[in-house]
């Protein structure tokens, strides 16, 4: 039964660290803090996410209008 509970949650923050969607005009900060507050509830979780895929999964909650930033942070790794 434990066990069940947490697959669904890490199930969850999963779902909601993949949805999760920087809007123009949003605090960077607050949503770095959120993005970044799913991952330790995840690690907490004993779920670790490489760096990489953190980047990526950050890169991409962002808006079309990053598009310029994001394309440059995926060619320089």
């Amino acid at each position: 039964m434990y066990e069940c509970k947490t697959a669904q949650n890490k199930a969850s923050f999963i779902r909601r660290l993949v949805n999760t969607k920087y809007m123009d005009g949003q605090s960077v900060s607050e949503h770095l803090s959120d993005c970044q507050g799913m991952v330790n509830q995840l690690t907490n979780m004993k779920m670790v996410l490489d760096d990489e895929l953190q980047a990526l999964l950050l890169l991409s909650s962002l808006p079309d209008s990053w598009d310029t930033l994001a394309q440059d942070s995926y060619t320089s790794s």
